[in-house]
């Protein structure tokens, strides 16, 4: 039988009885295994061949061994569809795949000639975690010697036909106001970019290295450049037109466009090509810990994903320790836990535990007698929130702000916002115990302890609209009710955590726009409200007076999903929603920001441990005062090792 014959074949096996088995890689570490898509009719059965071939050899000695690699989203679907699998030109069993998959491999299959592929949801044995632990680092060399990446972002719809004709309009765009397009082109184009793959976690990598990139949408095609054309373009409008408050109500959801997944992809690909200047990808310019803050919102189907994901590209791995490598062995916190000692034995710093970067699904665990996690309890608190990241999906999949900024704000910021912990580091008593469930272990100080707190501003996700007067009941709290006069300094600075925008200096109207944002609600975010409008976290502010919309750009930056507490010791300041009284305000060694822990005991063992409830700003304490007090002999400040769980 001839196998690059069309139609001999495909009557083979239609109702196999058995199923491919994985014939193990004799050099997991260098060799990958290469996928040959037989030719075909689009409706035939879909035939392959599988065989091995070296990555070693093929750099070493130049050899041009021409390969694609097709990236899609997994998503979760089950392996409902089939692939007849032949090796060494005999039938060697079914292989069942995803109809996301299969619908992928139909529209690639060439009628005449064999398509080589690299797939990995095929041509890594996901059932066997040796091999993925050996052949996932090779992925970013896949992507970088593939000839073409294709993306198979699914079928179609009358909306991506539509986003398809907008993208290939680019010159028609330029030409004319792009806002004179029809709202349903804007719709459509957005619905198209908002796809499941461009916000999943391993297209990053894939985008990032591939040399070509084409987009398939059932038999339409794009490429990849086409779509960084229209989305320059959409960017470009949305800024010259953000103050033109039509246009902007009308495409609400591109208020948050540089956060959009597309965008972030677009750039982390345009960056990986400067630093290499040849337009080949050879480096990433971040760290590890950048990217996971990059794509915090960005998601897996496999929880140590969210790590590894990113692993290849960041440009400080050589400088982790070897122990940090893909494990698929690995419990998910143990995986999370190597990630975050690394982060903080490289940089020296806890902020690390403060920023979010876990989107996925909480995953509770407990290591069961084999180290697996079987028996499920419950999340350490030392992992962030799933729910903490910035922004992300809200109505009608609009990106928009779900949380404030972390107060430790981004990494390789090129300065610390904050200086709570002075000028002492982490000190060698941090560690982690798996003889008590993963507990990690810092020293720190014991600054004092919430003795009131104030409705929590919410909005994002949940509610598009703070409360209603939310800010009026904090005013209240502070005693400024009389609005003639200027707001006290310590509830102005407490509302923008004492920084202007991207940790820079106050600027001086800060007072001056807060007296005036309390005074007239026309000066306020969103116009037309029915409920009281203090901060809508979804629209871009919009006052009258240029600097009280600045003012209330960083309020939202600061507040949302925070509360406005007080202190046994009277200091005011912001804490995370889940806060309670009693909640003990910590500064831990290392750490720039103040940390609210909540001190629990364990009920077996009656041992006093601690749960991170989050960042916190507590005014008067950011720049190493209260280390200050510890040293002059304050003892209402107290040092102690902390256990966290």
């Amino acid at each position: 039988m001839d196998l690059n014959a069309p139609g001999d074949h495909v009557r083979l096996h239609p109702k196999a009885r058995f199923y491919f088995t994985y014939c193990p890689l004799k050099n997991p570490r260098g060799d990958i295994r290469e996928l040959g898509l037989l030719p075909g009719r689009f409706e035939s059965p879909i035939d392959c061949t599988l065989k091995p071939r070296s990555l070693i050899a093929a750099t070493k000695h130049g050899l041009n061994q021409k390969y694609e690699a097709l990236s899609y989203v997994w998503d979760h679907e089950e392996p409902t569809d089939s692939i007849n699998i032949h090796v060494d030109g005999q039938f060697s069993g079914v292989m069942y795949i995803t109809p996301s998959l299969c619908a992928a491999l139909r529209r690639l299959r060439d009628r005449g000639s064999v398509r080589f592929l690299w797939i990995d949801a095929i041509c890594i044995n996901q059932t066997n975690f040796y091999e993925m632990n050996h052949q996932v680092p090779l992925m970013a060399d896949v992507y970088r010697r593939a000839e073409h990446l294709y993306v198979w972002l699914g079928q179609s719809s009358a909306d991506s036909d539509k986003a398809l004709q907008f993208i290939g309009d680019t010159e028609y765009l330029i030409a004319r106001s792009a806002w004179q397009q029809e709202e349903s082109d804007w719709r459509a184009f957005y619905s198209f970019i908002s796809r499941p793959w461009f916000r999943h976690r391993w297209s990053v990598q894939a985008i990032a290295l591939a040399r070509e990139v084409t987009l398939i949408c059932d038999d339409r095609t794009v490429g990849w450049n086409e779509l960084v054309d229209a989305l320059s373009i959409v960017q470009r409008f949305i800024t010259k037109s953000s103050n033109d408050k039509f246009r902007y109500k009308d495409y609400a959801e591109w208020d948050q466009v540089s956060f959009q997944p597309a965008f972030r992809l677009a750039e982390i690909r345009n960056d990986v090509r400067r630093v290499s200047g040849d337009g080949d990808a050879t480096g990433c310019p971040w760290s590890l810990e950048t990217l996971m803050w990059k794509f915090q919102d960005f998601e897996t189907s496999k929880p140590r994903d969210d790590i590894y994901a990113l692993l290849a590209l960041a440009k400080d791995r050589s400088l982790m320790s070897p122990r940090f490598g893909i494990d698929y062995y690995s419990i998910y916190p143990k995986v999370c836990e190597k990630y975050i000692l690394s982060m903080i034995k490289i940089y020296g710093s806890l902020d690390v535990l403060c920023r979010p970067w876990r989107p996925y699904e909480a995953v509770p665990w407990k290591p069961s007698e084999d180290g697996y996690p079987d028996n499920c309890v419950y999340t350490p608190s030392w992992l962030p929130p799933n729910c903490s990241f910035t922004f992300g999906r809200g109505d009608i999949a609009k990106y928009e702000r779900i949380n404030a900024d972390a107060l430790v704000g981004p990494p390789e910021a090129g300065k610390r916002y904050y200086n709570a912990c002075g000028s002492v580091g982490v000190t060698d008593a941090c560690r982690f115990d798996w003889d008590k469930l993963g507990s990690l272990f810092v020293e720190g100080l014991v600054v004092d302890a919430i003795a009131e707190k104030q409705p929590a501003a919410f909005g994002g996700k949940e509610r598009r609209i703070l409360d209603d007067g939310v800010l009026d009941q904090w005013r209240a709290a502070v005693g400024w009710m009389d609005l003639a006069k200027e707001p006290p300094d310590a509830y102005w600075r407490t509302l923008v955590a004492n920084r202007g925008p991207n940790g820079s200096d106050t600027p001086d109207f800060y007072p001056i726009a807060c007296q005036e944002q309390a005074k007239d609600r026309d000066y306020r975010v969103a116009e037309n409200y029915k409920c009281d409008p203090d901060l809508d976290t979804t629209a871009k502010p919009r006052a009258t007076d240029a600097h009280v919309a600045e003012f209330v750009q960083r309020v939202q930056e600061v507040v949302l999903n925070r509360q406005l507490i007080k202190t046994v010791d009277g200091r005011l300041g912001l804490a995370p929603h889940l806060a309670k009284k009693r909640d003990l305000v910590c500064i831990l060694f290392g750490c720039s920001v103040p940390i609210v822990l909540r001190p629990m005991q364990d009920p077996e063992t009656h041992e006093r441990f601690f749960e991170i409830i989050g960042e916190c700003y507590i005014h008067g304490i950011m720049e190493g005062e209260a280390l200050e007090l510890a040293k002059s002999g304050d003892d209402s400040i107290s040092q102690e090792e902390f256990e966290i769980r």
